[in-house]
């Protein structure tokens, strides 16, 4: 049972950490060659390439979820974050920025777990949709509350568009991951970026 679970915590990590970032990087480089090159390069010959790279990375992070890569938040939630970000860093062309303040504890590994996928999920809708140079993450903890923030310098989520019937960022699926744990968000967006911050009130492990 212990090599079972070592294994498939191998693959998660490999599926997550190589295959998962590099789909993101393939379709966001095809995007901009549709926007950069339009005479040289039709986009209906680049389209269909980038809707089935969207079909594959929802199908390969259905699959990573659901093999639970339990041994990424061994270190707890600090690690984990800074662990994805060093990844993260090494396979985008935005600069992630990660600062952390007061000693992140220990929680129950499910909440550590449930928060860090909030976490990639919002990091992975910046990298689908936010087009940023420059993504700022701060992270803090102090007297039972627990503050994500997260923000880009992107496109924002456009004059028309609100957060309600924004639906291609996946806010449905953060929010319902929020409200079990009594979480909080609120989202600032405009033409200049978008500002994410996520409040929770909960207790440590002793």
């Amino acid at each position: 049972m212990k090599a079972e679970e070592r294994e498939r915590s191998r693959i998660a990590r490999d599926l997550h950490d190589s295959i998962m970032i590099q789909f993101s990087t393939v379709k966001m480089n095809l995007s901009t060659l549709m926007n950069k090159w339009e005479q040289e390069i039709p986009k209906e010959q680049i389209r269909p390439h980038v809707i089935n790279l969207d079909k594959a990375m929802q199908s390969l992070r259905k699959a990573a979820h659901h093999l639970m890569p339990d041994m990424i938040l061994e270190g707890g939630l600090e690690d984990a974050v800074s662990y994805f970000c060093n990844n993260l860093q090494k396979d985008v062309f935005f600069t992630i920025n990660l600062e952390f303040i007061g000693k992140i504890p220990r929680f129950e590994t499910q909440i550590e777990l449930a928060i860090f996928r909030i976490f990639q999920e919002l990091m992975q809708n910046i990298i689908k949709h936010a087009q940023a140079s420059e993504v700022y993450i701060l992270i803090s903890y102090s007297d039972g509350q627990l503050g994500i923030e997260i923000e880009d310098n992107g496109v924002g989520f456009g004059e028309k568009e609100s957060r309600k019937d924004y639906k291609g960022i996946g806010l449905k699926s953060i929010e319902a991951r929020l409200v079990p744990l009594g979480g909080n968000m609120d989202i600032a967006t405009g033409s200049s970026g978008t500002n994410v911050c996520i409040e929770f009130n909960i207790t440590p492990v002793s």
